[in-house]
């Protein structure tokens, strides 16, 4: 069996890969609104804010995401170029410094489950401030705690802002 996988071309090889995925891996559901599910819906609408300077990239003509100075592969603020937005070397774009304090609110969580058991859950968010950046979705793409369930924010990268002291 191995040697005629080998005798394969890179084409049939991609075939069985694709095929083996889709059977042990399970096929994906897609992404469901499950916002209202009372596991998470408590989280819907509370208000975050970045307790420190985040790097803020676009993903897509309208979601942001943002990074840790320096962690990950983020430039340190040192090393940001005066000229900005500008594009790294692998294709981001990077907008600027998100200052500490800036807001962003939960809008909806969405999960995907495949047939072979495995899943996982989405924030997406909205940001409330800087005014620059309000309005636009926020991924949850580093902010998030995965070791943890049900999944809530890094304590060290953002914190619940107190309802009764919104502005």
């Amino acid at each position: 069996m191995f040697c005629r996988i080998v005798d394969m071309g890179i084409k049939h090889k991609f075939a069985v890969l694709l095929l083996a995925g889709a059977v042990f891996g399970g096929c994906d559901a897609g992404l469901k609104d499950i916002s209202s599910d009372p596991k998470f819906s408590g989280i819907i609408g509370h208000v975050f804010e970045t307790r420190n300077d985040m790097i803020i990239y676009q993903m897509d003509t309208d979601t942001l995401w943002l990074r840790l100075p320096g962690a990950a592969g983020a430039p340190t603020l040192s090393e940001l170029p005066r000229e900005l937005p500008y594009r790294t070397h692998m294709g981001d774009i990077v907008l600027g410094v998100l200052p500490a304090g800036s807001r962003f609110q939960v809008a909806h969580i969405y999960g995907s489950w495949s047939s072979a058991g495995g899943g996982s859950t989405r924030y997406s968010m909205r940001m409330m401030t800087p005014k620059e950046y309000k309005g636009r979705k926020l991924s949850d793409v580093g902010l998030l705690d995965y070791g943890v369930w049900p999944m809530s924010f890094e304590k060290k990268l953002v914190q619940e802002v107190n309802w009764t002291n919104l502005k």
